[in-house]
């Protein structure tokens, strides 16, 4: 049987300084979407993530079962009722599609809630609470993300973009499924561990593709 991959996730960049919430119709508002069931699987060929993810499950031969992905524009924090509607969806199509071998969680890492700081944690504590410890969890991330101690101990590996701007989202997508793949086969074990400078680097200083001196590290 082929590996059976879950797929969800809810996507958003909180500005906390932005005193008007991030509400459900946010996410569905201008360049904003759900994604529910074969939607997700709609974003073969495109250059996001999950252009990507598609792409690499179907090169494998990987089982791919999508539930809800969400995502909004930057915005201010998001409000219980938007975060509880969206990861509800998520929990549910889980306890559907059991059983499965891992869980692909497409977040961006920087979301802030009316009610939590830290909502990929509680999108991962709902998720772990869930499918338990011997899931593989694997999360796609932008490299703009604000990593905590929680998102740490829940997940099984993180995958970050490497560029800014971010021209590498279909390629990060397909090497989080790999990573996840790999995983689940018995190949690898990801270990992680994160540091946090006291630094704080504005955004012209870590552009990757044409100024250094980012480029000139990287090349």
């Amino acid at each position: 049987m082929p590996i059976r991959i879950v797929t969800g996730g809810i996507s958003q960049e909180t500005n906390t300084f932005q005193w008007q919430p991030t509400t459900l119709e946010d996410f569905q508002r201008g360049s904003s979407a759900i994604h529910r069931g074969e939607d997700i699987l709609a974003l073969e060929g495109t250059g996001t993530v999950y252009g990507g993810v598609i792409a690499e499950a179907k090169r494998q031969g990987i089982e791919l079962i999508p539930t809800t992905f969400a995502r909004a524009v930057p915005g201010g924090r998001v409000t219980r009722h938007a975060f509880e509607t969206l990861c509800e969806e998520i929990l549910d199509g889980l306890r559907r599609a059991q059983p499965f071998d891992g869980v692909l969680l497409v977040i961006h890492g920087a979301m802030a809630l009316e009610h939590h700081d830290d909502g990929e944690g509680l999108l991962l504590r709902a998720v772990r609470d869930l499918v338990g410890p011997d899931i593989t969890i694997v999360s796609p991330l932008d490299l703009h993300t604000n990593l905590s101690d929680e998102m740490m101990a829940l997940a099984d590996a993180f995958v970050g973009y490497k560029e800014y701007p971010h021209i590498d989202t279909a390629e990060t997508g397909a090497r989080a499924l790999q990573i996840l793949v790999e995983t689940i086969r018995g190949n690898i074990r990801p270990a992680m561990a994160h540091v946090r400078l006291p630094l704080i680097v504005p955004n012209q200083s870590m552009v990757t593709t044409w100024q250094s001196p980012l480029k000139t590290a990287i090349d």
